[in-house]
């Protein structure tokens, strides 16, 4: 159940019974503290309604966002903004089929969280756990701040359909890893940072290896960039125009070398790649030369790969592309140089 409703703001009817909460008109805003101990508390709105809780979570319970009555293009708004990391329980979403009944989800019809803090998505726990976040039936995490979702235990799972979101200007990082069954749409004009090894769903178990190649990762819009060269490797990916795949000028380590390595599956590419180099820090690049890793494919897929690549960093230009074997066997791995644009003089 959920106790320490005090500072609890009605805007209009907000219903607590057996475990859940339900919003029915408009919206309701919750402030305090919320301790959830039951295996699951679930959050309810009808279509179209919103609730904020604007409250400091904790305990070990799940909570489960849920829409009642889904039609059209009516989104279920959720809202966590206070301080939950003490709370170390799961976060899913799911619909209400009324008896009788079923209701469809989609892109424009689905439940949408919106986060602004680094502890917005809970922590507490201390042992990997795949599905600590389970995006389902189109649900989307929407990003409107910087944050750093640094719990690597508080794993991701995309079950059929999911998408992050992150507010142009703003960058979301996930430490924890994508455990992949379906699509993930990433939506929104910053940039989403995954951290760890992608993983993939084998009955009821997460697995280093993907089965199949039917996972897709989409960027609809903004940048996608990897904390780790295995964070997409496994899944197919795709880039909407105008977005890119961001890689760093001062990788260290296997990114450096490999950049993000796309070898699991064959063909991992559904469109052409564009690439643009940033850097976090631009006064820590003193040397006038990079080597850059970009990506590494199969062998067997290289001469098919076409990338773009761009330098986002302002006095570098990129002067090359060129591919070489890649530091795994039967790998190709493409590296880009950046140089340091010198003083032009032009005489009239």
């Amino acid at each position: 159940m959920a106790d320490g409703l005090a500072g609890r703001k009605r805007e209009n009817a907000l219903r607590m019974a057996n475990g859940n909460m339900y919003v029915r008109y408009d919206s309701a805003t919750v402030t305090g503290r919320i301790g959830i101990y039951a295996s699951s508390i679930y959050f309810r709105t009808y279509q179209g309604r919103t609730l904020r809780l604007n409250a400091d979570i904790y305990g070990e319970g799940n909570m489960d966002f849920r829409v009642y009555y889904p039609s059209g293009t009516s989104v279920s708004k959720f809202y966590l903004s206070g301080d939950n990391s003490d709370w170390s329980g799961g976060l899913y979403f799911s619909k209400y089929d009324q008896s009788g009944k079923t209701y469809v989800l989609s892109e424009q019809n689905h439940v949408k969280l919106y986060v602004n803090n680094s502890a917005s998505l809970g922590g507490g726990t201390t042992e990997f756990a795949y599905n600590k976040i389970q995006l389902n039936d189109y649900a989307e995490i929407l990003v409107t701040e910087n944050v750093d979702f640094t719990n690597a235990c508080r794993g991701v799972y995309v079950k059929a359909n999911g998408a992050i979101s992150v507010d142009e200007g703003r960058t979301a990082r996930f430490a924890a890893p994508v455990t992949m069954d379906g699509t993930l749409r990433k939506n929104g004009a910053g940039t989403l940072v995954l951290g760890g090894p992608m993983r993939f769903l084998s009955g009821k178990a997460s697995v280093e290896d993907p089965v199949g190649d039917g996972n897709l990762v989409a960027v609809t819009a903004g940048s996608l960039a990897v904390a780790d060269c295995n964070a997409l490797n496994g899944a197919k990916l795709s880039f909407a125009e105008g977005t890119a795949l961001v890689v760093s000028a001062d990788a260290i380590g296997d990114l450096k070398t490999n950049g993000a390595r796309f070898d699991k599956i064959a063909a991992p590419f559904e469109t052409d790649v564009p690439v643009r180099i940033e850097t976090a820090d631009p006064s820590k690049l003193t040397e006038t030369s990079y080597s850059v890793g970009l990506v590494t494919v199969k062998a067997a897929d290289a001469e098919s790969v076409k990338l773009s690549v761009t330098s986002g960093i302002r006095g570098f230009r990129v002067t090359s592309v060129t591919s070489a074997p890649g530091a795994v066997a039967d790998t190709v791995t493409f590296t880009a140089t950046l140089e340091k644009q010198g003083l032009m003089l032009i005489l009239r």
